[in-house]
């Protein structure tokens, strides 16, 4: 349970050896058909401080997209090691790994159109050099050309980082929605 500090780990121990003698549990299959194995409980552990922190400190602000995709991932962890997570919580896990996938599409698609009008930016204002001492017209209208892909450019990179930032939270939302719903089932159960 790295990246939890000491009294969280008390704590997390005290609580499950609680729950454990509350439920008469002393055997290790009935504890691990109850709890899972101990990775997954660990992992559940996480997921439920990285839910927990992720409220007392966010309120209303946007965190930042490391924060935000380091608790996907956690929940993501949490979620594909309970052993009875195939209703609809196993859906909805499989709908976000594809979201995520889809975002890293977007992500691959943008990288490819900055690099393609970088590239035809640096062509223009090469060839609207070269050009400019042979045929005047002609290169002043690339060095326009290249003016305008570079505006374009400059542009395009702000509403990408926003646009990304706006997803990874999205994702980071859903994300802890269905662990919410997967912690509510399990209690019911």
């Amino acid at each position: 349970m790295q990246g939890l500090t000491v009294a969280e780990v008390k704590d997390a121990v005290a609580f499950y050896a609680e729950y454990l003698s509350d439920a008469q549990l002393e055997q290790r299959a009935a504890i691990e058909e109850k709890l899972g194995t101990p990775r997954q409980l660990a992992r559940k552990i996480m997921a439920d401080y990285s839910i927990r922190d992720d409220e007392h400190t966010t309120g209303s602000k946007v965190k930042s997209a490391h924060a935000n995709s380091r608790m996907i991932w956690l929940i993501i962890l949490a979620l594909l090691s309970a052993p009875f997570a195939l209703g609809a919580v196993g859906v909805g896990g499989g709908v976000l790994i594809a979201v995520i996938f889809l975002i890293l599409a977007f992500f691959m698609v943008g990288a490819g159109l900055l690099l393609a009008i970088l590239l035809l930016t640096a062509f223009f204002l090469y060839s609207g050099v070269v050009l400019l001492f042979q045929e005047f017209n002609v290169g002043i209208f690339y060095l326009g050309c290249g003016m305008a892909c570079l505006g374009l450019l400059l542009l395009i990179v702000p509403c990408l980082f926003w646009f990304g930032r706006v997803l990874i939270q999205a994702v980071a939302n859903f994300a802890r929605y269905l662990y919410r719903k997967f912690n509510e089932r399990r209690r019911a159960d």
